[in-house]
């Protein structure tokens, strides 16, 4: 908020506001824990159908719309994410199924209402930041989920603890699957929609997701590097738009507070689990896909070890 004398409002825990494409890799990671889609092993390559949809449900038609107002021939699943294809998206959640989609949402910490509707995969939905934290959190420790706190310890002058929360911790899924997303989940700031956040000297090693409503009232970016994850709302308590973009808005915010937050952290990547390897993508395979000269990018993704 602008001032807590006027608007003593915890919109971090009390608001509920529609989140849009940083919803997106719960869809993603829904596929790579099933691992086969439409008869055919999911990983970053896999092909995602982006013409027009069209679907009908509960007596209503929805026909979803890329932020471009184009489709294209396929797209491999990573570049899909990190561009923030909205149709890809929505035929691949249709593909793993809606209930996976929401299954792995609630395993991962959202409590907010989640209704079966196909425009679920696209986040038309409200959630609290503090949930999208969570997730958010989740993501950058490979599937290890931590209880978060406003307050983590109270101490007196003399350095005597008053208080200390209590730190516990759940592996809620296979590490290797969480790698893989992270993987696509970088290009978005190395190459996709948040690139820029290296304009405003932000440089560690990172991944995250931009998300931009519809209606231009909410514009979002959650990131995560190893070692802190941070979630920016940018918005109108009343819902007036502001015409700005996840990448407009939310992530010059992000990036210059994770450029000082991050300062004394070490330069790392993220850590390597088992079951999965890493493979450099040449440019030429990326033409070979279907993507344009201009956008393929030698790119690294992780990929799951097949199983002996």
């Amino acid at each position: 908020g602008r001032s807590f004398s006027t608007s003593p409002y915890n919109r971090a825990i009390e608001s509920r506001r529609q989140v849009g494409s940083i919803f997106k890799p719960l869809v993603y990671l829904s596929a790579i824990e099933k691992g086969v889609v439409n008869n055919q092993t999911f990983d970053p390559l896999t092909l995602l159908d982006n013409s027009p949809l069209k679907l009908e449900y509960d007596r209503q038609i929805w026909e979803p719309q890329n932020y471009d107002k184009t489709f294209s021939a396929p797209r491999p699943a990573f570049f899909a994410l990190k561009e923030s294809i909205n149709v890809a998206t929505a035929r691949l959640a249709m593909d793993v199924g809606l209930d996976q989609v929401i299954e792995t949402s609630r395993r991962l910490g959202i409590n907010s209402p989640l209704k079966k509707y196909p425009a679920l995969s696209l986040g038309a939905f409200e959630l609290a930041p503090f949930e999208v934290l969570k997730v958010y959190n989740t993501f950058s420790q490979m599937g290890e989920q931590r209880e978060l706190h406003l307050i983590h310890k109270v101490t007196d002058q003399s350095q005597e603890i008053l208080y200390e929360a209590t730190e516990t911790s759940e592996q809620i899924g296979n590490p290797a699957d969480f790698a893989v997303l992270v993987s696509m989940m970088k290009e978005s700031l190395r190459s996709g929609t948040a690139r820029w956040a290296r304009d405003y000297g932000f440089s560690a090693f990172a991944a995250g997701k931009t998300g931009t409503t519809s209606d231009s009232k909410d514009a979002w970016f959650a990131g995560f590097t190893p070692f802190q994850t941070t979630v920016v709302w940018v918005g109108f308590d009343n819902g007036t738009p502001h015409g700005l973009t996840g990448a407009s808005g939310a992530l010059p915010l992000w990036s210059q507070y994770m450029k000082v937050a991050t300062a004394g952290d070490p330069h790392q990547d993220f850590k390597t689990p088992d079951g999965v390897s890493p493979r450099m993508i040449s440019s030429d395979e990326l033409m070979d896909l279907g993507i344009e000269e201009g956008k393929a990018i030698p790119t690294e993704l992780f990929f799951k070890d097949e199983m002996e």
